[in-house]
């Protein structure tokens, strides 16, 4: 898999009256494709995820004004892929084999 491809992810939080506010990430060294799966989310519903992004804790990164940081993906931030948002429905953490460590994050996507 080849991480050549950028992103942006958009932390989003809702104020009491459900208004969103975002801060923007620039993500590098992702990978991205089109996806038509059928995956739980944290509700525990079946959804069809139209993409799927993977970010590698090694050789991926997350960017905002000039501090490089690990993110935290939560359901339903936004991430921005070649124009297109999308809606985070699940994160998915994939460990190292026989550790604790987690490799990368599968994140579903759905628009």
């Amino acid at each position: 898999m080849i991480l050549n491809q950028s992103a942006t992810h958009k932390r989003v939080t809702k104020d009491n009256w459900g208004a969103e506010t975002t801060v923007d990430y620039t993500l590098t060294n992702v990978y991205f494709e089109p996806s038509n799966n059928i995956v739980k989310s944290k509700d525990n519903t079946e959804v069809v995820s139209s993409g799927l992004m993977v970010f590698d804790i090694v050789n991926s990164v997350n960017k905002l004004v000039d501090v490089v940081s690990l993110p935290t993906f939560n359901y339903d931030d936004i991430i921005v892929f070649s124009g297109t948002e999308y809606r985070i429905i699940k994160v998915d953490p994939i460990y190292q084999a026989n550790t604790t460590d987690i490799h990368h994050y599968e994140i579903y996507l759905r628009w």
